[in-house]
C-alpha cells in the first residue's frame, strides 16, 4: 500500500493543507493530554488516543485510493446504498417488530430498556450500537442524499434518490432520536443559505417551511410524531431542562481547569476508567460539552478552529469550482459534516460508527476534488456514470 499509493497520494502539498495540519496539531495535544494531573488514570486517555490513531490511518489509507473522480463515485454510490439498506431494516423493525433475539437484547437490562422505551414505543436502532448513533447516521445520510437528489440533472436517477432520503429520514425518526430532527433542520437550513442565489434553492426553502408547519400542526399523535414535535418542546421538556441544568453547574469547573480534567474522566468511561473523579458521573450530553469538561477550553477552542477549517475549505472551492458535478458534492458533503456540528450541541455525534468513516472520507473529498478539476476537466454526473 505505502509504495503503491501512498507515495504517490501523500506529498509536500498535502501536509500543508490546513486540515491535515490541524489533525496534527490536534493528535499533538490528545499527546500531552497523557500528562495531565487531573486524570486519575491513564487507561481511558490510551484507548482514546488509540482510537484517534486509526481515524487518522484511515483518513490517510482514503486520501491515497479516492484517487480519481471514479474511485469517489463508487465510494459514495456505496454509501448511499449502504444506508438505504440499514434504514429498510430499520423500517422492517418498527413496522414488523424487532427478531427475537433483539428483544431478547432489549429487554434483558432494565436500564437499557427504559432509554430505548420512550413515549410509548422503542425506539429502533437497526444493526448499529443504539438508536442514538442510529438517528444520527440515517439523518446525516438523509441529508446528504437528498443534496444529491436536488442538483443532480438525471431524472432517472432523482426520483430514486428522492426515495432513499425518504426512507433514511423515516429510519431516523423511528429511532426516537431527537438530534437527527434538529440535524435535517440544520443541513437544510445551511444548503438554502450556501446556495440562496439559486431560484430553485428559494423554492426548496419555502416547501421545507411548509412541510414543517404541516408537521407540527397535523392533528396526528402517534408516538413517532409526539416524540418529534417533542424536540422542539424547549425548555418544557424535563430532558432538556436537566441538561441546561447540569451544563451550568459544571462551568466553574471547566472554567477552573483550562486543559480539562482528563479524558474519558466523564459520561460512561467515567465510572469505568477514573472512579471517583470529579467529573465521573457528568453526563455532558453533548459532543462540544464532553470536549469542554475533559479537554478544557483550550481543546474546545482548537476542536472548533478544525471545524472552522473544514467547513471554509468546502465553501471556498464550491464558489471557486465551475463543474457542476464537483459543486454536487461540495455542496452536499458541506450540508452533512454541519448537520454532524449542529448535532454535536445536544449529542455526541461525531466518534460514533459508521458515521465517521464518511466523516473522515468526506473531508478527503473536499481536499481532493480540486485536484480532479485541474487534472481530469469532465463533466459527468454523479448517480449516471457507471
Amino acid at each position: 500500500f505505502t509504495q503503491q499509493y501512498a507515495k504517490k497520494q501523500i506529498h509536500r502539498q498535502f501536509w500543508r493543507h490546513p486540515i491535515p495540519v490541524m489533525m496534527i496539531i490536534l493528535f499533538l495535544y490528545y499527546t500531552a493530554q497523557a500528562v495531565n494531573p487531573s486524570m486519575f488514570s491513564k487507561l481511558g486517555w490510551f484507548n482514546y488516543w488509540r482510537k484517534y490513531i486509526s481515524f487518522v490511518a484511515f483518513f490517510l489509507i482514503a486520501y491515497s485510493l479516492l484517487n480519481t473522480k471514479q474511485h469517489v463515485r463508487f465510494f459514495v454510490k456505496f454509501w448511499i446504498i449502504f444506508s438505504t439498506l440499514l434504514a429498510l431494516y430499520t423500517i422492517k423493525q418498527h413496522l414488523w417488530g424487532f427478531a427475537g433475539w433483539e428483544l431478547n437484547w432489549v429487554m434483558a437490562d432494565k436500564d437499557r430498556y427504559d432509554l430505548f422505551f420512550q413515549q410509548g414505543f422503542i425506539r429502533k436502532f437497526s444493526i448499529l450500537a443504539d438508536p442514538a448513533s442510529a438517528g444520527a447516521f440515517f439523518a446525516a445520510f438523509a441529508v446528504f442524499i437528498l443534496i444529491v437528489a436536488l442538483r443532480t440533472h438525471e431524472k432517472k436517477h432523482k426520483w430514486w434518490l428522492y426515495l432513499f432520503a425518504i426512507l433514511n429520514v423515516l429510519a431516523f425518526s423511528f429511532t426516537g432520536t431527537r438530534t437527527s430532527n434538529l440535524m435535517m433542520i440544520a443541513g437544510i437550513f445551511f444548503y438554502c443559505v450556501v446556495t440562496i442565489f439559486e431560484k430553485k434553492t428559494v423554492r426548496f426553502f419555502i416547501a421545507s417551511v411548509i412541510g414543517f408547519i404541516l408537521l407540527m400542526t397535523i392533528p396526528v399523535y402517534n408516538p413517532v410524531v409526539v416524540r418529534i414535535r417533542s424536540t422542539f418542546a424547549g425548555s418544557k421538556d424535563p430532558s432538556a431542562a436537566l441538561r441546561d441544568f447540569n451544563r451550568n453547574r459544571i462551568q466553574p469547573y471547566m472554567y477552573s481547569h483550562p486543559f480539562g480534567g482528563g479524558i474519558h474522566t466523564s459520561l460512561v468511561e467515567g465510572p469505568i476508567y477514573n472512579p471517583g473523579h470529579p467529573l465521573s458521573n457528568f453526563s455532558p450530553d453533548s459532543g462540544y460539552m464532553k470536549i469542554a469538561v475533559e479537554q478544557g477550553p483550550v481543546g474546545l477552542a482548537l476542536a472548533c478552529i478544525f471545524y472552522y477549517l473544514i467547513l471554509r475549505t468546502g465553501i471556498k472551492n464550491f464558489f471557486r469550482t465551475r463543474d457542476p458535478e464537483m459543486r454536487m458534492w461540495y455542496v452536499a458533503i458541506l450540508c452533512m459534516i454541519f448537520s454532524l456540528l449542529a448535532g454535536q450541541f445536544s449529542q455526541i455525534v461525531i466518534g460514533q460508527y459508521p458515521t465517521i468513516f464518511f466523516y473522515y472520507a468526506g473531508l478527503v473529498i473536499l481536499m481532493k476534488l480540486v485536484q480532479f478539476e485541474n487534472t481530469q476537466p469532465e463533466n459527468k454526473n454523479l448517480i449516471g456514470q457507471q
